[in-house]
């Protein structure tokens, strides 16, 4: 046992020399001007920051890839600070450090923030900053670039009488804004409008938005950063609200608007469909956690527009009257599994105790459209599937309310339907022809990027219906449809 004894005290003490004998070596320094650093990347950039708002952290990596640790003498903000710039040395915020340590085959973290004063200029202004690491006698330096941008921030905002928005400085909205009743909002082309989290627009008067292609209208999320390294929140669903327009809200017109990333597109409250409550022209709604269109027993129109990327519906209407003309729905939404058909169209509502309430469908029209996209499910009350679902049967019985629709001139990826409501229709079951339109770009790179113009070979070429684009003779980006064999299908003119 004695011996046992000894021979366990002389294992333990060979275990503890090893232990800080490995210590020391990775704590011996060297002081070789060719001993330095590497870095995660020589250039750190911020989108553009509000001004009084900040910025997200962006991380840089700082390597010791050598055999000894190494003695960073200075680690500091060339600005010292004066820029707006800040960094955080492993937990410590400053803009200079002295005698930071790494070890041999180590690496440092260092968060970097940047802080904008209001500029007093309309356009972004370029901020340029750069840390500076002193090792070894040895100066390296890492830029730093933000652009600082004015805005006008409005918390809570009610419109109260008739306003026009400018393209002067966008706006950043916070807690929803607001159109009160019988008040209109115009907004001019180019205005930028950014919503916080949850921020919704709300209209109970109207909205009268006149966009250009070149300077279209744009309402999106006010995070300008990245999830993670290529995957920016503006490529994301979910980053606010959405547009609602209550019941006593009609003639919104919205012209060359692009509507993105919200957890819904427009929802449109119930409401007579004598007068229009929504006219969208070559506008494009893209990408939203719900449904892109939401109408319940109201009037929408929507011509030459880009509907694309939801995970509900891209048009779901409870009656009502639609007229959709010359528009590409395509629905690739990427983030998680879809839960609704492209075009919903439905004339019954089941409440609470198997109570039913009829909403009449007395005109849906879908002319020279591409419906398409990456995902079918069942129709209620039907065995076809595809990217249409008509729901007018409860339990098998059909529903005793109008169920006026037309598909004219159409490609749709659904099962064959037959019948007068099918006009010239191109159909495909979408079961092995996950592009079958022929779409120039479907997120190849899980970039979630898509671009919904069409390849030269696309079946959407040249079989729309004459006499309908001679209505709508130029595209979304402003092509005469007139000007080869024949108009295309869709928002985009090949």
């Amino acid at each position: 046992m004695k011996k046992r004894h000894l021979l366990l005290l002389f294992i333990s003490a060979l275990v503890t020399t090893v232990i800080f004998t490995s210590c020391d070596n990775d704590l011996e320094f060297t002081n070789s001007p060719g001993h330095v650093l590497s870095f995660s990347t020589d250039t750190i950039s911020f989108d553009t920051v509000f001004t009084t708002i900040g910025s997200s952290t962006r991380r840089l990596m700082v390597y010791n890839s050598n055999d000894k640790a190494v003695n960073i003498s200075s680690v500091k903000l060339a600005s010292g600070g004066e820029s707006g710039f800040y960094i955080n040395v492993e937990g410590m915020k400053g803009t200079q450090f002295q005698d930071v340590e790494i070890w041999k085959k180590d690496s440092l973290n260092i968060d970097i923030g940047v802080n904008v004063d209001p500029t007093q200029k309309d356009s972004p202004v370029l901020i340029k900053d750069s840390i500076i690491f002193l090792t070894n006698t040895v100066q390296q330096v890492v830029h730093l670039i933000a652009y600082g941008q004015d805005v006008f921030i409005w918390r809570g905002k009610t419109i109260e009488q008739d306003t026009i928005l400018t393209n002067k400085k966008p706006f950043l909205i916070y807690d929803s804004l607001l159109v009160a009743q019988d008040k209109t909002l115009t907004i001019e082309r180019g205005t930028i409008l950014y919503f916080h989290s949850k921020a919704e627009l709300l209209v109970k008067g109207n909205i009268v938005a006149n966009g250009t292609w070149e300077e279209p209208i744009i309402l999106r999320g006010d995070r300008r950063d990245e999830i993670y390294a290529g995957l920016p929140y503006d490529n994301t669903p979910g980053q606010w609200g959405g547009i609602r327009l209550f019941e006593e809200s009609y003639n919104n017109e919205l012209t060359h608007v692009y509507i993105r990333n919200g957890s819904y597109g427009i929802l449109a409250d119930s409401s007579s469909i004598s007068t229009p409550k929504l006219i969208l022209k070559y506008s494009v709604l893209h990408n939203v956690s719900g449904d892109l269109i939401s109408g319940v027993n109201c009037h929408i129109e929507a011509e030459n527009c880009q509907l694309s990327n939801a995970k509900g519906a891209l048009v779901r209407m409870l009656g009502g009257k639609g007229k959709f003309s010359q528009c590409t729905m395509a629905n690739y939404f990427g983030f998680s599994s879809r839960t609704a058909a492209s075009v919903v169209l439905k004339n019954y509502q089941v409440m609470a105790g198997d109570n039913m309430t009829f909403y009449p469908i007395e005109e849906a029209i879908f002319q020279n459209c591409i419906i398409y996209g990456n995902g079918t499910r069942m129709a209620n009350g039907s065995d076809k599937r595809g990217e249409i679902d008509l729901q007018n049967k409860y339990n098998k019985e059909t529903i005793p309310a109008a169920f006026n629709f037309l598909f004219n001139h159409c490609l749709i990826g659904a099962e064959e339907y037959e019948g007068s409501n099918f006009i010239e229709i191109v159909w495909n079951q979408n079961s092995d022809s996950y592009n079958f339109p022929d779409f120039v770009y479907l997120n190849k790179e899980n970039d979630y990027v898509y671009d919904f113009r069409l390849e030269e070979n696309s079946p959407a070429r040249n079989i729309a219906d004459r006499s309908i684009a001679a209505q709508y003779p130029y595209d979304i980006t402003g092509k005469y449809r007139f000007q080869d064999e024949g108009p295309d299908l869709g928002c985009y003119e090949y």
